[in-house]
């Protein structure tokens, strides 16, 4: 009898982690946006900041999601020159 393995599902291009666009733990994200781990931990608490993956009991956060929300945030007064 000859037993056929299937190969895993392809997750959709949505999700795929590529080497260009990593995930990114708590610690990780926090240190990219110069703000504490508990600051990391208040927003997703009050579900404010980029959205993130529950990846088992890890909170993981995608660098494109977290460069996008950055560049949607307002920003305050003028630059000096």
């Amino acid at each position: 009898m000859i037993t056929l393995h299937k190969s895993p599902p392809t997750p959709p291009a949505s999700t795929a982690v590529t080497d260009d666009d990593p995930w990114l733990t708590s610690s990780q994200m926090a240190a990219m946006l110069d703000i504490s781990p508990s600051t990391v931990r208040l927003w997703r608490s009050k579900h404010y900041g980029p959205p993130c993956r529950a990846i088992g009991r890890l909170f993981k956060y995608r660098r494109s999601d977290v460069e996008a929300w950055v560049a949607n945030q307002p920003t305050f007064g003028e630059p000096t020159i």
